[in-house]
């Protein structure tokens, strides 16, 4: 299955097999988005960008 990750130090999605706890570009650590990749895909990158500040937020 494919899941929707996010890197706060990168400030990038990634789309990853599994559950993983580590950024695949700079080791840190990742949070799981729950949203699901079908949704991820429709998004626009303006939509995805809005989620993203809108998780990060959330997370300060």
């Amino acid at each position: 299955m494919l899941y929707i990750h996010l890197c706060n130090h990168c400030s990038r999605f990634h789309i990853l097999n599994g559950h993983k706890t580590h950024c695949p570009i700079c080791d840190s650590t990742l949070t799981e988005m729950k949203l699901d990749f079908l949704n991820y895909a429709q998004m626009s990158e303006a939509e995805r960008e809005s989620y993203k500040r809108k998780v990060q937020a959330g997370n300060s």
